[in-house]
């Protein structure tokens, strides 16, 4: 008796390869109430399974929450300062990283036009958005605010 539902294979596959595959010929499932049995048989009748479980019973050892696998840190008890020294940096380099810590931040934009070199970065950086046109300086519209800030 042919098959109804006809296997798909690779024609490439050697026939090792093609005997651990397993292919479903059969498939049949009863159903008796609040049970279903399905059987499954394979082409080399090699494994035959049968499962059975009832379908409307709630089992609460399934609502288990799934555990997620976090990676634990790791510290060195070593600091990196014992390793590591200004004596192979270039003397350029040993002003620019100890001038980064002396540089100041304004907290807003009084505090930066009264430093000069802030107002001369704020004129820059306006006159290159003019001239790119990606905005220009208006007067704002009665009855709505500034944006303000994070």
């Amino acid at each position: 008796m042919e098959n109804p539902i006809e296997p798909c294979t690779n024609k490439t596959m050697s026939e090792n390869d093609k005997s651990d595959v397993a292919v479903l010929e059969n498939v049949e499932e009863k159903n008796r109430g609040d049970e279903t049995e399905v059987k499954i048989e394979t082409s080399d009748n090699e494994a035959e399974q049968g499962h059975t479980g009832k379908l409307d019973e709630y089992d609460p050892s399934l609502d288990i929450p799934i555990a997620l696998r976090k990676r634990t840190r790791s510290c060195t008890k070593h600091s990196i300062c014992n390793y590591d020294s200004y004596d192979n940096l270039s003397p350029q380099f040993r002003v620019f990283t100890a001038s980064l810590d002396s540089t100041i931040i304004p907290k807003n934009i009084y505090t930066a036009l009264e430093c000069l070199e802030w107002k001369n970065a704020i004129m820059e950086e306006m006159k290159a958005l003019e001239k790119n046109k990606t905005w220009e300086i208006c007067a704002l519209p009665k009855g709505h605010r500034t944006v303000g800030r994070k």
